[in-house]
């Protein structure tokens, strides 16, 4: 008797995971994204059924550390078997995504994992692989429930999620009414006059030797 891990197919290898029952769940997804669409002219979509991507947004993927997703949309892909690599090159496909990219970028995907590796070997603690994190970058105009969707279908995605936009950074207030320790003294050190008739208060004359060793 199989045992409660086999009832899902959560112990079967990658590849029979995704025949077995990713492509069905494809299917049923694509065929019900045909259907809404055949209906469209019929009924007006509200907000959450469709809402398009106002300058191109970003779908965050956790793939599967057991699928080994290495590459890019650029590089092309490299993966466990070629199961996985059709996995997440249809997915590209059907996301209809303009790039996909490792999220840490700047450094090998191969460097990233020794990184892992070391933090969990120090820590004796679990640490994520980032490697395995990825970044689907969509053009304006696109459907992103749709792809979000598409994307947390896929047996070889472990999670996925829309990227939180840029929050601009806020206002520095104008603080110099407060800064009375240039002022004369009571108040502050008298800077200012130091500044206006001191040269050394501006480094004139002066030399700095900054001797540092092991802190």
């Amino acid at each position: 008797m199989a045992g409660a891990g086999d009832r899902r197919g959560y112990n079967q290898p990658i590849g029979e995971r995704i025949f077995h029952w990713g492509w069905m769940r494809r299917i049923i997804l694509v065929a019900v994204v045909v259907c809404w669409v055949g209906s469209a002219g019929q009924s007006t979509a509200s907000p959450s059924e469709q809402v398009p991507s106002p300058a191109g947004q970003v779908i965050e993927v956790k793939f599967r550390d057991s699928a080994e997703v290495r590459g890019s949309s650029a590089t092309g892909f490299t993966a466990v078997d070629s199961q996985a690599l059709e996995e997440i090159n249809l997915l590209v496909s059907l996301s209809d995504a303009g790039a996909v990219e490792p999220l840490v970028a700047g450094i090998s995907q191969n460097k990233v994992s020794s990184l892992s590796d070391k933090a969990q070997d120090k820590s004796g603690k679990p640490t994520p692989d980032m490697s395995s994190w990825y970044r689907f970058l969509l053009p304006a105009g696109a459907d992103t429930g749709t792809a979000l969707e598409l994307v947390r279908a896929s047996p070889i995605v472990s999670s996925a999620s829309m990227a939180p936009e840029a929050v601009p950074p806020p206002t520095t207030p104008d603080f110099s009414l407060s800064q009375l320790h240039l002022d004369p003294a009571p108040v502050g050190t008298d800077t200012e006059w130091a500044r206006a008739n001191e040269p050394r208060a501006r480094g004139g004359g002066v030399k700095v030797v900054d001797l540092e060793y092991y802190w």
